[in-house]
């Protein structure tokens, strides 16, 4: 890739005097590109990963509240206090399947103890242990 931004520049310089600064102005400018692109694509590849996707193209509305009432429904206690999530955000972010296994997990621990931040922690270390 190297070659592909030192070659024009050899030509610019070359063939027509481009200036030491002006080069050096180009490739600043190039590396500070990559760096945002790069920035960007980490972003996304850990939102992708996370299974965090925008309500737009996730859940509308209407869904999201729908699995809020289903996970109240489930869960005896839904504090999600030292979680880095709300109920709210919960449901606004994560896919129909990964609401589902925590409302699986919800479902399989025993009534009284039906934790919703427990059960979000189950889900998300065995998505981790998966890889996905």
């Amino acid at each position: 890739m190297s070659v592909l931004i030192a070659v024009p520049l050899v030509i610019l310089s070359l063939v027509f005097g481009v200036s030491d600064r002006l080069i050096y102005w180009i490739i600043g400018s190039v590396i500070a590109v990559l760096i945002i692109w790069i920035l960007y694509n980490v972003v996304q590849l850990y939102h992708c990963r996370s299974g965090m996707t925008p309500v737009a193209s996730a859940l509308d509305q209407a869904q999201a509240d729908e699995w809020k009432r289903r996970i109240r429904f489930a869960a005896d206690t839904t504090d999600m206090s030292g979680c880095e999530l709300t109920l709210e955000e919960l449901c606004d972010y994560f896919d129909d399947d990964h609401l589902t296994r925590i409302v699986e997990e919800l479902q399989k621990m025993p009534a009284g103890g039906r934790d919703l931040r427990r059960a979000y922690e189950i889900v998300e270390q065995r998505a981790k242990k998966c890889g996905a």
